[in-house]
């Protein structure tokens, strides 16, 4: 079968004839809780501070990383922002090329300066310069790094937790233990490090591992070159020795998504890398003074539902006369369409002009590609995330922001939120871990990492102890309390907090909250039946 997207037509155009070529409000009761010895939390070993640095990650809406990972052996820069999603947006250097990369709705986008789609040996053409000037939809692995699945920040804690049981299990400065670098704990486990914050509350701040999931499996090559553009784009063995800082940008959650909003209208014309088109016959009709158009039937040869785009470049007379571009509707696997443009441009209409006064006519052609396109994001989930966004970022919810539904993820977040100060209200001298400072909306992408190594909602670590929770609405807080049951087994086996691990006492009464982000009130309570649930209803 022919595999091809670009092809040349002539024809001749001769006289008379044409032949055919957040702020809280609280009210309700609290208590304060004895603490055996100290109120001051005491010291964890460098096993809980990375397990509570990795807790707090979890609840984080968006986070930053700057850094550097291998691919083949291959160094590939990397700044980054990627949600809690696993939409992301930054650049990633590969030799001398600087390539902006985008994930929306679990489809990765690059767009490449023509240097890189040339450094895989294809010669400048119309199709290179089309592929540079235009997104590119290739597989998440293309660079053996699976951005939105390892690096959502509540994936990327999920990756990391089989790990931190084999951290020591003792204090900082200890041998095997984590050292002290001034502002900094330097944290070894298996052939990776953490850095963390050297004191409470633990924050991750850099990560370096040996090895990275492969979310795909692929098969081994000897090292990364970009296909000739118009060929399918192969994704890449599993990424390696990544290292990159770390940072919380969940307070910048709005702006995220402003930016996701904007690069996704530039997506019209975005070429499907993966997508395979054969091209069928071709032919120019209804040639004359106002325009002349082209049609070429093509195949879509690929796996997947992909539109076309037809790109022609017009010459009269071997002069150049214009162009002329046109997107067809999506075309589902193995289904064949006709991909149709016209060219009305002033450059066509004098060529016209000059070939119907020539006896012997003056020939015209087109040198035309037809490539394969992303069908798109939904537009309507993309809104709907970036007002989500909008309206629960700041202090208080715009005017323009309806209040949000008791059952949405806004809703639920704005929930462990108002659990989260209320425990530190009650445990005055404690470190809770949890916090969540912003919308953590979901995707796809983002829950393909150890979707079973999740952590607690929040925990609370006092003194020698710590308290596990868990925040549910009343449908579904029996499945919270065995959660949290199954949460606080898994950490005392792995000795994951210094001291003792409880399920969490009562809040000491029922709680209300005036959440002016959410636009509505918050009550909170944890039952005697569900011990270690924080249950909560929105009014």
């Amino acid at each position: 079968m022919r595999n091809t997207t670009v092809g040349r037509s002539r024809a001749r155009l001769a006289a008379g004839a044409l032949v055919a070529l957040t702020a809280l409000t609280m009210s309700g009761c609290t208590s304060t809780v004895p603490v055996h010895g100290t109120a001051a939390p005491q010291p964890p070993t460098a096993r809980a501070a990375t397990y509570l640095a990795m807790l707090d990650l979890a609840g984080a809406s968006a986070a930053r990383y700057r850094g550097t990972f291998s691919n083949s052996g291959e160094t590939v820069k990397l700044d980054v922002t990627v949600t809690s999603a696993g939409e992301a947006s930054g650049t990633l250097g590969v030799g001398s090329a600087t390539i902006s990369l985008l994930v929306l709705q679990g489809v990765t986008y690059i767009k490449a300066p023509e240097s890189f789609w040339l450094s895989g040996g294809a010669k400048s053409s119309g199709i290179t310069k089309r592929y540079a000037a235009n997104w590119v939809r290739v597989p998440a692995m293309v660079f053996g790094l699976d951005v939105g699945a390892i690096l959502a920040p509540g994936a990327l804690a999920r990756w990391q937790r089989p790990i931190i049981p084999d951290i020591a299990d003792r204090p900082v400065g200890q041998a095997g233990g984590a050292q002290q670098n001034g502002d900094t704990v330097h944290v070894p486990a298996q052939d990776s490090f953490y850095e963390l914050t050297a004191k409470q509350p633990y924050r991750l701040v850099r990560l370096h591992a040996a090895t990275v999931p492969e979310v795909a499996k692929v098969r081994r090559v000897s090292g990364f070159v970009p296909p000739k553009p118009g060929t399918p784009v192969p994704p890449a063995p599993a990424a390696s020795d990544l290292e990159v800082t770390v940072s919380d940008v969940s307070a910048t959650l709005p702006a995220v998504y402003a930016k996701l909003s904007q690069q996704a209208a530039q997506l019209r014309g975005a070429i499907d890398g993966e997508g395979r088109i054969t091209l069928g016959k071709q032919q120019f009709v209804n040639c004359g003074a106002t325009g002349c158009t082209i049609t070429v039937v093509f195949t879509n040869a690929g796996g997947r539902t992909i539109r076309a785009g037809l790109h022609a470049d017009w010459d009269g007379d071997n002069k150049p006369i214009g162009v002329c571009d046109a997107i067809t509707a999506p075309v589902t696997a193995s289904r064949t369409a006709t991909a149709i443009c016209t060219i009305s441009s002033a450059g066509w209409r004098n060529f016209y002009n000059r070939a119907i006064s020539s006896p012997a006519g003056l020939p015209y052609g087109a040198r035309y590609s037809v490539l394969p396109l992303a069908t798109g994001v939904n537009p309507a989930q993309l809104a709907a995330d970036a007002a989500a966004a909008r309206c629960s970022g700041g202090a208080t919810r715009p005017a323009n922001c309806k209040p949000s539904s008791p059952a949405s993820v806004e809703s639920h977040d704005a929930a462990v939120r108002a659990a989260y100060d209320a425990l530190r209200r009650k445990f005055g001298g404690s470190t809770p871990y949890g916090a969540v400072t912003a919308v953590r909306l979901s995707g796809p992408a983002a829950a393909r990492v150890n979707a079973n190594d999740r952590y607690p909602d929040l925990i609370v670590y006092f003194g020698d102890r710590a308290f596990v929770y868990q925040v549910a609405p009343p449908s579904l807080a029996q499945r919270a309390k065995q959660q949290a049951a199954a949460q606080l087994a898994t950490l005392r086996k792995d000795s994951l907090t210094a001291g003792s691990v409880q399920l969490g006492p009562d809040l000491g009464g029922k709680i209300s909250v005036k959440d002016p982000r959410l636009g509505r009130t918050i009550t909170l309570l944890t039952p005697a039946a569900t011990p270690g649930v924080i249950v909560y209803t929105i009014a």
